[in-house]
């Protein structure tokens, strides 16, 4: 077996902080998270910590999952080795149940890998969704400078569009890879609620519509 390296370790840091990921995006679980000690014997020896549980929103309840994975463990740079964790993580059947998995690795996948990721989406009913360490080793939405977004409802969406003259489509856009729309869980064609405080006009509330990355 490949000897992980935590060394450089944040994984911990990501680790806790995937509770309040779990929170933002209404996952229901029963899940118990570890101290640093367990988890680092986890990763070293299975290479990825593995949380399921169950999200309700505006697109359902679905089954819902999370895979974080070591430093440097071969699942994040190997093909075969990544279709060996698809196995041991999901069923053929919860590929097909709309399931929305979420894999975090220290770096990007390699492009073979993000060339599986496509080709799986295309062939599966599951939502897949993937990032990077750096995108949860802060809680994003408790930051200071980051004003309170939420997934905008189909019904306060039509009102402000119905007040401005406009549609859903015409509305400013935020890409899928914004940290934020990462922490929510937010999906191509959802639009976000953003609410801005300032000491001149007091309470400002805009809406962004989610679109596909142009990188």
């Amino acid at each position: 077996m490949q000897r992980i390296s935590l060394e450089r370790y944040t994984a911990f840091e990501v680790y806790k902080n995937l509770e309040d990921l779990l929170a933002y995006r209404n996952v229901v679980y029963n899940y118990v998270f570890v101290n640093e000690t367990d988890f680092k014997r986890h990763m070293t020896t299975i290479e990825y910590i593995l949380i399921k549980g169950t999200r309700n929103d505006k697109h359902g309840a679905r089954p819902f999952v999370i895979v974080l994975i070591a430093p440097g463990s071969s699942y994040a740079l190997s093909v075969p080795r990544f279709k060996q964790l698809m196995r041991n993580i999901v069923t053929p059947e919860d590929l097909e149940n709309k399931t929305e998995l979420v894999f975090i690795s220290e770096f990007e996948f390699t492009n073979f890998i993000k060339t599986q990721l496509r080709e799986d989406k295309k062939q599966h009913r599951a939502y897949i969704e993937n990032y990077t360490y750096d995108t949860f080793s802060i809680v994003v939405p408790k930051h200071v400078m980051v004003p309170k977004h939420e997934i905008a409802d189909e019904q306060s969406i039509n009102k402000f569009c119905e007040y401005y003259r406009t549609n859903k489509n015409r509305l400013p856009q935020i890409f899928v890879t914004d940290p934020m729309v990462a922490w929510l869980g937010a999906r191509p064609g959802d639009v976000l609620r953003i609410f801005r405080e300032s000491e001149h006009v007091g309470r400002a509330i805009g809406y962004r519509i989610v679109v596909k990355s142009q990188i």
